[in-house]
């Protein structure tokens, strides 16, 4: 009798870890298949690092804006000058007076400060000489003025025009018999400037220039072509 109790016992026994083993393998935890993790992991490594961002938006509340794009830096253009210029040139000096009438070669320099675009302070030398003069024993005409004034400037996409007004003093030898050496000097004239590389330019000018030499006023034209220096 004790017999047939355990054989039941261990039949039932047997039977209940079957069943356990059964519900087990139909209700157990399930778990994603290989190739689902690496797609999951590979778009999470995607959203994280890939450095894209997007608008998350929930409902019932209003969307952010947009960030505009930040403005480029305007160009240096027009509104960009170089407030100092210094020029040094050749001069041809045309001087025509009752007493004496001679042409001069020498050198023109000038030193500009421009207020704005357009307009500035100008301070200018010229001096020239001639070859011997006839009628003078081994002299050579020697010619000089100095003068400040203002300028005003015309800018234009590839280049500058401009024109000023001078005054100042005058100097001439050979003295003459009867005539003084100085004088007082103005002019009138204008020019072009022709930009060759950054802070360097080509320029050319032309100026009509008066003195009281003589007592008169003589007619004196000069021209120039040189270098200009603007920083």
């Amino acid at each position: 009798m004790r017999k047939a109790i355990w054989a039941v016992g261990l039949s039932l026994a047997a039977a209940s870890a079957c069943c356990a083993q059964e519900n087990g393998a139909e209700n157990g935890p399930v778990f994603a298949e290989p190739a689902a993790l690496e797609n999951i992991r590979a778009s999470a490594s995607g959203a994280l690092f890939s450095g894209e961002f997007r608008t998350i938006s929930f409902p019932g509340l209003p969307a952010a804006a947009a960030q505009p794009a930040p403005r480029p830096a305007p160009p240096r253009g027009r509104e960009y000058f170089n407030r100092w210029q210094i020029g040094l040139a050749y001069t041809y000096v045309r001087f025509n007076s009752t007493p004496l009438s001679v042409n001069l070669n020498g050198i023109n320099t000038s030193v500009a400060y421009m207020l704005d675009r357009r307009f500035g302070v100008e301070g200018s030398v010229t001096a020239a000489f001639s070859t011997l003069l006839p009628g003078f024993a081994n002299e050579h005409a020697k010619f000089l003025n100095y003068m400040a004034g203002v300028r005003y400037t015309w800018p234009r996409r590839n280049f500058e025009l401009w024109a000023h007004g001078l005054a100042g003093g005058a100097h001439f030898l050979p003295q003459l018999a009867g005539f003084g050496r100085n004088g007082f000097a103005f002019a009138a004239g204008g020019g072009v400037d022709y930009p060759l590389t950054s802070g360097l330019a080509a320029r050319v000018q032309g100026n009509w220039v008066g003195t009281r030499l003589f007592s008169q006023t003589p007619n004196i034209f000069q021209i120039a072509a040189g270098l200009l220096i603007h920083f």
